[in-house]
């Protein structure tokens, strides 16, 4: 999705790579990249659609190292595609994806998320790229900056809030950020680009440009951001979208949903259900679920009919995304000066590198569990140590079941027999 929306900020229709005509366009070479694009549900896809895959580097969110389009005329589902690149191009420890969509009548029908894709000197056969229906975003808040303005755009990808910022053309998309006070968010792919919201103003940034200190000025349509929490002993459930929802062990209440007031590190919301009070706390906080274990990101409270109910709430997965995560320890030792990272994206890609080979999966997370798939890595030869320690790293990786955050801001993959992969931000 992030891929349809850059396409669309970046060009007016018709899409910006033109067709060639067939007697100059040039004859690919390979290796290549090789699949099918199939939208989910059968969609059909009009006479005048355009396919189009990119490769990009890190992991989906980087610059295009290769390309390709075709105009469907007709042709339905699957569309097979094969995606020339020049082995010479890549660069060592990078990190590439695949993303994917269709254009109608110049704008995006359908969006992939990125694909990992495990690279060297020979062809590469990715199977099938699944496309969802593209959902554009909304604006949420205007951003008043003396005599600028700037928008943030509220989306959905993978079920979850994505924010973007608007500058002028230029869109970022953004990932938020730990910060002293308030909510700051910081570009994925330009971190000269941010925005530091408190109290109704914010500070912006843009391409290493500081704007003029901005009023925060939300748009009528502003939905509350989505809050899911719940807690145990007693059970209790918490859903804040366009509703507020609360299950308790022996009832369920459902009324208009509270706007957020920012207190601190803490959204808070106050209001009312079925006539009774109700005062929802979430902080910015570490919580480990007590029945499960799983971090979340935020301490939730809330105070309803005289009673106060404790629990955790937010996106478990928001703890890991981010900057990339250095590891320095695999299941108690670590060879000297060796290297081995990760990094987790917004869409479920998991990449790094794995001591001597980089590689690329996909990860999962439940309320209850972490899965992690068998992971793809290059082939290039190390020594022997550096060897046993990748396959080792690779092993725990994709038995992973459950992962930790220590105080001190330590991430700890942990597997069913206890063996760890440990690391910590760069």
């Amino acid at each position: 999705m992030a891929f349809a929306l850059a396409l669309l900020a970046a060009c007016a229709p018709p899409p910006r790579y033109p067709e060639l005509p067939p007697s100059s366009r040039p004859q690919p070479t390979g290796p290549f990249v090789r699949g099918e694009l199939a939208p989910r549900a059968g969609g059909h896809l009009p006479p005048d659609s355009v396919a189009v895959v990119e490769l990009r580097e890190a992991a989906g969110d980087g610059p295009v190292v290769a390309d390709w389009r075709r105009t469907l005329g007709g042709l339905q589902a699957p569309i097979r595609f094969e995606l020339p690149f020049d082995p010479a191009k890549l660069r060592a420890g990078e990190r590439y994806a695949l993303r994917a969509a269709i254009f109608s009548g110049g704008q995006p029908a359908w969006a992939s998320e990125p694909r990992p894709v495990a690279l060297g000197r020979d062809s590469v056969e990715v199977g099938t790229l699944p496309l969802a229906p593209f959902q554009p975003t909304v604006f949420a808040s205007v951003l008043r900056c003396g005599e600028r303005i700037a928008m943030l755009a509220v989306g959905r990808r993978d079920g979850r809030e994505m924010t973007q910022l608007v500058a002028g053309e230029r869109r970022f998309e953004l990932r938020q950020v730990p910060a002293a006070s308030g909510s700051r968010y910081e570009a994925i792919d330009d971190p000269r680009t941010s925005v530091w919201e408190r109290g109704g103003r914010a500070t912006v940034t843009v391409a290493g440009e500081a704007w003029p200190e901005c009023d925060v000025r939300r748009g009528s349509g502003e939905a509350a951001a989505p809050l899911r929490a719940r807690g145990s002993a007693p059970f209790w459930a918490l859903d804040i979208g366009p509703t507020l929802r609360l299950r308790l062990a022996n009832e369920t209440l459902e009324g208009p949903a509270p706007p957020p007031q920012r207190v601190g590190n803490a959204r808070r919301y106050e209001g009312a259900l079925q006539g009774r009070p109700i005062v929802v706390t979430a902080r910015e906080q570490r919580c480990a679920d007590a029945l499960s274990g799983m971090p979340h990101p935020l301490s939730v409270e809330v105070q309803f009919d005289g009673q106060t109910y404790r629990g955790c709430g937010g996106n478990p997965a928001d703890l890991l995304i981010g900057a990339e995560w250095v590891v320095e320890d695999i299941a108690g030792g670590m060879v000297d000066r060796s290297r081995a990272t990760l990094l987790f994206s917004p869409a479920g890609a998991l990449t790094g590198r794995a001591s001597c080979n980089t590689f690329a999966t996909r990860y999962s997370l439940t309320g209850e569990a972490l899965t992690i798939e068998p992971p793809a890595a290059t082939r290039m030869a190390c020594a022997p140590s550096l060897m046993q320690q990748e396959a080792l790293f690779l092993d725990i990786l994709q038995k992973s079941r459950r992962f930790e955050i220590a105080a001190d801001g330590a991430l700890r993959l942990i597997a069913p027999d206890g063996r760890a992969i440990t690391a910590r931000r760069r």
